[in-house]
């Protein structure tokens, strides 16, 4: 769908499988030179956070914001570390 709407060239990763597809997918993203999308869910967020430090973003989208709302929980912490690095970010809800 991104793809579809998109008026720009992108190019949009969705990562998923195992760990090492995972990384792949990532490394694979890094590479690509046109905009890029990373579609991924909370939980490898966590598990792949080095993978995802080295990635330059302009911009985080959050869906589900509830998910942050404890700012001890761990995947707020690691969010909040990745989100500080993008120029932009954006968290929705509903």
């Amino acid at each position: 769908e991104i793809i579809k709407h998109s008026a720009a060239p992108v190019n949009a990763f969705i990562v998923r499988g195992l760990a090492a597809k995972k990384i792949r997918i990532i490394e694979e993203a890094r590479k690509s030179e046109s905009l890029t999308i990373i579609i991924l869910n909370y939980e490898a967020v966590f598990n792949l956070f080095e993978h995802l430090a080295a990635f330059k973003a302009d911009a985080a989208v959050l869906d589900e914001s509830t998910r942050i709302k404890n700012p001890k929980a761990q995947v707020s912490k690691v969010l909040c570390r990745l989100c500080a690095r993008t120029t932009h970010r954006y968290i929705m809800t509903g």
